[in-house]
């Protein structure tokens, strides 16, 4: 299983779980030597898959979704990262358009590197968001939802965010 059955063409994945230094996995907010670090879903790992011809992909660990639960419902929202606010965003803006969005963010001096991919579920939208920068701050401070800048036809209240890891176990 895993990448050492990968065929081209056909998504795959692999998992990485989290261990702490004496090689005990995590479980859940802790290790069997480690109480109570982390919480089991914000370490993060940048990770950099090369094929034999020299192709090379980038991925993480620093993963969030957010998820609508009305994408009938119109109106707009902010993303806000490392204390800095986005631009207002449709209910139904694109993934390439809020992968732009979050790149131009100037946080701590650089802008953001994402990888934004759009979903619908049952009629509903959900953004898959990978940061490939800024993790250790992603750890600290996940990716968080505003009301729109005017507060006029929000739809922030109908948003919310999750992370993919969990319990010591982080999909790639």
């Amino acid at each position: 299983s895993g990448l050492s059955n990968a065929i081209v063409g056909v998504e795959t994945g692999f998992i990485v779980e989290s261990r702490d230094k004496f090689g005990n996995i995590r479980s859940g907010s802790s290790t069997s030597n480690i109480e109570g670090i982390g919480d089991g879903k914000s370490d993060t790992f940048l990770v950099t898959l090369e094929s034999p011809s020299g192709r090379k992909t980038l991925s993480s660990s620093a993963v969030q979704t957010i998820s609508c639960s009305d994408s009938s419902t119109s109106g707009s929202f902010r993303l806000s990262f490392g204390g800095v606010a986005s631009q207002d965003l449709p209910h139904d803006v694109s993934a390439s358009t809020m992968k732009v969005v979050l790149s131009t963010m100037n946080v701590m001096g650089k802008n953001l590197s994402v990888q934004v991919v759009r979903l619908e579920l049952n009629g509903n939208y959900q953004w898959k968001i990978t940061f490939l920068s800024h993790l250790d701050l992603w750890s600290q401070e996940p990716l968080g939802i505003l009301p729109r800048s005017d507060d006029y036809y929000s739809i922030a209240h109908l948003l919310s965010t999750n992370k993919e890891s969990s319990s010591g176990i982080y999909p790639i």
